[in-house]
């Protein structure tokens, strides 16, 4: 059975927790601020493209199971 799992999403946003506006020191400290926001932002989008190729196995093997059950029946 397909289950939420909040607690997954939650994790991933906090990925993106944004950073404090203050006045940068130095352009090279802006750039490594920005990385690291890249960073976040690609593991967050390749965390969800994962959830969702779990959701679709789920989804297959819930399918095969049902097969399976009716293959008994008869």
């Amino acid at each position: 059975m397909a289950t939420k799992t909040p607690r997954l999403g939650r994790g991933l946003e906090a990925l993106l927790v944004d950073l404090p506006n203050n006045e940068f020191s130095s352009s090279a400290e802006f750039e490594q601020k920005n990385l690291l926001i890249q960073q976040r932002t690609q593991l967050l989008q390749e965390a969800q493209q994962f959830k969702q190729l779990l959701d679709t196995f789920e989804q297959l093997v819930q399918q095969l199971e049902f097969f399976n059950t009716n293959n008994l029946i008869l």
